[in-house]
């Protein structure tokens, strides 16, 4: 009877022993597998990085040539398969050696007064990234510290003044005793002035507002929302310019979606 426990009371320690191993054995198969994906996924951002800047630079190399020029607001692009046959850039490979797409990876160089803006896109397989250098006008030589700009854009209506005048004329009356003429005019002045009218919106206390700065773009209403939900931003547009970001007046900034609890203005960032 004895030998019987003792012989179960084995079996159980062994079997746990297995059970055990099995499961430090499914565990570190998982922790090797999440590193091997989290290594591969950081060697292939960083050769989409590498492949980047080298688009960029092929961009560079174009606005640099003597013989390229534009016009202040012009655009031109370049595809990479162009960059390739003018022999301005080589072929493009993912971290698999895997081509780049030469027809859908371009160089988009636009001039403003002050600079060059070069945006070089570039697409491996899944991985599409997008990049933008910014280089002086006069000396073409890139621009490091690249701030963004903001203009506050305010319009003022001043009063309208409409004056009406009204001129009234009594005949000449004839005294017949002094036979004197009195001529007597009288001049009336109307005015009328125009005044800006501010029209007030009760806001319910579970709603907030939501007004844009497009910041020189197309003007964009403002929204009412719920409060504590979100909500998808708008994209503005303006000539010349590239969308970059909303910010508030605090400077904090927002993606493509907003959640708020307060009532906000948002102004748009342009590249």
């Amino acid at each position: 009877m004895y030998n019987e426990e003792r012989n179960k009371v084995s079996f159980v320690r062994v079997l746990l022993r297995i059970l055990l191993f099995v499961l430090i054995f499914i565990l570190a198969i998982k922790l090797i597998t999440f590193l091997f994906n989290k290594g591969k996924k950081n060697t292939a951002e960083d050769v989409m990085n590498s492949n980047l800047t080298v688009l960029k630079d092929a961009g560079v190399k174009v606005v640099k040539d003597d013989n390229f020029n534009l016009n202040v607001g012009e655009s031109k692009t370049y595809k990479l398969q162009e960059l390739i046959d003018n022999k301005q850039a080589e072929e493009i490979k993912d971290e698999n050696d895997k081509a780049c797409s030469n027809e859908e990876s371009y160089v988009e160089i636009t001039k403003t007064e002050t600079e060059y803006r070069v945006k070089s896109y570039l697409s491996c397989d899944n991985l599409k990234k997008d990049k933008y250098t910014y280089l002086d006008v006069n000396t073409k030589e890139e621009i490091t510290n690249q701030d963004d700009k903001t203009t506050e854009t305010t319009t003022t209506v001043e009063p309208t003044t409409t004056t009406e005048v009204t001129t009234t004329t009594i005949q000449p009356t004839t005294q017949a005793t002094t036979r004197k003429t009195t001529k007597k005019v009288t001049t009336t002045r109307r005015t009328t002035t125009t005044q800006n009218v501010r029209t007030t919106t009760t806001i319910p206390s579970d709603k907030a507002k939501i007004s844009f700065n497009t910041n020189g773009g197309n003007p964009i209403s403002s929204v009412i929302v719920d409060k504590g939900v979100s909500v998808d931003l708008p994209i503005p547009t303006r000539a010349s310019y590239t969308f970059y970001r909303w910010e508030d007046s605090s400077g904090n900034v927002y993606g493509k979606s907003i959640k708020t609890n307060r009532n906000i203005v948002l102004i748009a960032k342009w590249r």
